[in-house]
């Protein structure tokens, strides 16, 4: 979804959005998963989120 560099590093930090864990194996499939740092962290609805309440 989203993608940052970080200000004075050489590194990025990249948002991305799964249904599940299971995409965890996507994320390690990629070219550069030996140098990456991959941390799956479980989110939730936001009550207050727009995009979540129905039109």
């Amino acid at each position: 979804m989203r993608l940052w560099t970080l200000p004075g590093e050489s590194r990025t930090l990249g948002l991305w959005r799964a249904r599940d864990e299971t995409k965890q194996a996507i994320l390690e499939s990629l070219p550069l998963a030996p140098w990456m740092t991959v941390e799956v962290t479980p989110l939730s609805v936001h009550p207050n989120d727009p995009a979540a309440v129905p039109a």
